[in-house]
């Protein structure tokens, strides 16, 4: 059954019944949906019943022990937030009530000022358990890092702007790229006006130059350095197919050489190969060679 994650407005829970949901609608206005269609009663049927319930729904599926994209938790965080702001109360579940629901709560904590220790810690104390693998706390860390870097209203702005540009691709593209961002620079240690400045020009990377000029409104009067729009050259190709079959990056320093490992839910041979003929702007920012692989993401968690 559900948990009360902030006491009479967020939960979470397992996947309910389809008995149990007339009952949870008398608790619940609103609902998150993180499961994939095969693990739902009825597949894809099952959110149609929801919203015959009157939930409002968000349907944001991830696989089983996948953390969620960097984009869809600030889809969550500004779902979750809007709905709480009108005194509407908002379930989350998954499959067994415990990773990636406790991702998005924690998630949302986050968004709302906890440090990131304290909102896994606040989460797993309800749920044990909660956040349960290494690769959904990476996504977490993803996230702190960028919250951390802008005010939530800007966010929520952002958030807004290109949640209803109806490019899911697109939007996934930047996404992944801003996630490649944050998981290098976190690495090298920048100064944190240098990973704001870089992270902003990741968020910026739409290929059409109309959602571009919308996007740059939101970061006016912030600097960008030629160093980081280099390196965006570069992490672009992480994402080669712009499919999100990369789904982590993870640096292990060597004493004559980084190791760039992808965490990867399909074939990454080909990204291994074009990022690798790119790297010397990374090279040069690390200070040693960069040597570049890719292993499957569930071997890795």
């Amino acid at each position: 059954m559900y948990k009360w994650i902030i006491e009479g407005k967020l939960a979470q829970a397992p996947l309910p019944s389809l008995g149990e949901l007339a009952y949870l609608r008398r608790l619940f206005d609103a609902i998150i949906v993180l499961t994939m269609p095969h693990e739902q009663p009825l597949n894809e049927k099952y959110i149609e019943i929801l919203e015959s319930h009157g939930f409002q729904v968000l349907h944001v599926p991830t696989p089983d022990f996948y953390p969620l994209e960097l984009f869809d938790l600030l889809k969550t965080s500004i779902f979750i937030d809007e709905n709480l702001e009108k005194s509407r109360r908002v379930l989350v579940h998954c499959l067994g009530g415990i990773g990636r629901s406790g991702l998005v709560t924690a998630a949302y904590l986050v968004f709302k000022g906890y440090d990131i220790y304290d909102a896994v810690k606040h989460v797993r104390t309800v749920v044990p358990g909660a956040v349960e693998n290494r690769g959904q706390a990476l996504m977490l860390e993803n996230y702190y890092t960028l919250v951390k870097g802008f005010n939530r209203e800007l966010l929520r702005d952002y958030g807004k702007k290109i949640f209803t540009l109806g490019d899911p691709k697109a939007v996934l593209h930047a996404s992944k790229t801003a996630q490649f961002t944050i998981e290098l620079f976190n690495n090298l240690h920048v100064s944190e006006e240098f990973l704001i400045g870089a992270m902003a020009q990741s968020l910026l990377h739409f290929h059409d130059v109309e959602v571009r000029s919308r996007l740059k409104e939101v970061f006016e009067n912030m600097e960008f350095s030629s160093t980081s729009e280099e390196v965006l050259s570069f992490i672009h190709l992480l994402d080669f197919y712009q499919d999100g079959r990369v789904v982590l990056t993870f640096y292990d320093y060597l004493p004559d050489r980084v190791d760039l490992i992808l965490l990867c839910r399909w074939d990454c041979d080909k990204i291994v190969e074009v990022s690798s003929s790119a790297k010397k702007t990374v090279e040069k920012l690390v200070g040693r060679k960069v040597s570049l692989s890719w292993v499957d993401y569930l071997d890795y968690v």
